[in-house]
């Protein structure tokens, strides 16, 4: 096997790649390899990720915009459970 060092890895791409390691609980080595693989079109996606590039979008103002209006649904109404 070959070996490639990386420079200059920015903080963004660092925190993504270890929270992926911790997550996965795989090594920094076998998380940039695996996502290499799966970027890169030779390995398949584990996890469905329909949805990837609408993560981390939302600002906090939108967040807590969007909580107020659903937060009646963290609310129970025993009557619906009469």
């Amino acid at each position: 096997m070959k070996t490639i060092t990386i420079h200059n890895i920015d903080k963004t791409l660092d925190v993504h790649i270890r929270r992926r390691a911790r997550r996965d609980k795989l090594s920094l080595n076998q998380t940039i390899q695996t996502m290499l693989s799966e970027y890169s079109g030779i390995a398949k996606k584990n996890k469905c990720s329909d949805f990837d590039e609408f993560l981390g979008l939302w600002d906090e103002k939108t967040y807590k915009d969007f909580k107020g209006k659903v937060s009646s649904f963290d609310r129970i109404n025993n009557l619906d459970w009469k």
